[in-house]
């Protein structure tokens, strides 16, 4: 399954930070196909299992879910991995719970519109639909709220598409209200999350807490290289 980060000129430096963390927190990583879907490309050396396409010559935010579109409707991948561009990883992923997300993608080809890999889901109302050893499935209640967040997610291709609508930002996206009562089925697990991160990046700039990952709350340690570069990184 291929992984794609999309990005923007303004914060395509800080997906150095993500690929640094997934080198050191996601298993196997070198054996998936990473796409970085921006505008101008990122400065960095790129590894050999990494590539860039250029979306758009403008990457006007208004128009982040129209080029994401255009871009879905021109491959053939049924389900992908989203990531954030300015989110790198604060922990081992669960493989085991990846393994079985993947799996849940791949064997229901329709009716799945997302697989949520962080806690998301599990914040909101929600019923067990499987038990494994240390987690359980979990499927969002229809009218639940942030049905289409773009936290890391096994994606299908076809839901995205449906979502992505003109004149449409990120948070346009997560908030709108159109994928409530559905009938797509969104899932999370509850008990244990295949990962969490640090957000780097905001609407208003830098926040206080981008030390602080979004869900368990680790502390980065200061002393650290992994602080040390992504400080660098930022440029702060």
């Amino acid at each position: 399954m291929k992984i794609y980060i999309p990005t923007s000129n303004k914060t395509h430096h800080l997906i150095e930070a993500l690929l640094i963390s997934l080198k050191k927190y996601w298993i196997d990583v070198e054996k998936y196909d990473i796409i970085i879907l921006g505008y101008d490309r990122p400065q960095f050396k790129l590894d050999d299992n990494i590539s860039f396409i250029r979306l758009n010559q403008s990457d006007d935010v208004k128009n982040w879910a129209v080029d994401l579109r255009q871009y879905f409707e021109s491959i053939d991948d049924n389900y992908f991995i989203y990531m954030n561009d300015d989110c790198p990883l604060s922990r081992m992923i669960d493989n085991n719970i990846l393994q079985a997300s993947i799996q849940l993608a791949e064997m229901n080809p329709s009716g799945i519109g997302r697989i949520c890999l962080t806690k998301c889901v599990s914040n909101r109302p929600h019923s067990v639909i499987g038990e494994y050893e240390n987690f359980k499935i979990i499927e969002a209640d229809q009218n639940s709220e942030y049905r289409t967040s773009v936290q890391f997610s096994i994606w299908s291709r076809e839901y995205f598409i449906k979502n992505a609508k003109t004149n449409m930002s990120p948070w346009d996206f997560e908030l709108q209200q159109a994928p409530k009562n559905d009938g797509w089925r969104i899932l999370g697990t509850r008990g244990s999350h295949c990962l969490d991160f640090y957000h780097l990046m905001r609407k208003n700039g830098i926040p206080s807490n981008w030390k602080t990952s979004v869900h368990e709350k680790k502390e980065m340690d200061t002393n650290s290289d992994e602080y040390l570069t992504i400080k660098k990184i930022m440029g702060i």
